[in-house]
């Protein structure tokens, strides 16, 4: 429980920070000019196969999570959701692209 305290913890901190950039981007005027792209290294299990955190190579540990906003997007698709996950190997691809 410790272990997915600190996650939990750590994930705020994460949030945080972000919304102090993406409030920074604004009060700058650049916000609506800016790609932001979030991701990380992992994924992490929680509590799935009765595991925590990313030591086996199960689909919930090694799918990464990728958060894109980007303004050229067309309205329609802001705050959509894509359900599929991505992989450590599509993220150069994708912000190459």
């Amino acid at each position: 429980q410790e272990n997915i305290k600190g996650l939990y913890r750590m994930a705020t901190h994460v949030d945080e920070a972000v919304g102090k950039l993406i409030q920074t981007l604004k009060d700058q005027g650049v916000y609506d000019k800016t790609l932001l792209i979030f991701s990380t290294d992992n994924g992490n299990l929680h509590g799935e196969h009765e595991l925590a955190e990313k030591w086996v190579p199960y689909e919930e540990s090694i799918r990464v999570p990728l958060i894109i906003v980007d303004p050229r997007m067309h309205k329609s698709q802001h705050g959509t959701r894509n359900e599929e996950f991505t992989l450590s190997i599509d993220l150069a691809p994708t912000m190459l692209g």
